[in-house]
């Protein structure tokens, strides 16, 4: 999925907790999710 917004969206309505808000990153935008048995998922799409 390249759209992050539709991807942070998604990931909410899977109940997934944001661990980092989508934010700006050092190369482009990025957040961190973590599902429901821990994993932690970071998301990423360049400028």
């Amino acid at each position: 999925m390249t759209d992050l917004d539709a991807c942070h969206t998604r990931a909410l309505a899977h109940s997934a907790r944001i661990v980092r808000p989508p934010g700006l990153g050092g190369s482009g935008r990025l957040f961190t999710a973590e599902d429901c048995e821990g994993h932690r998922w970071m998301f990423h799409a360049a400028p």
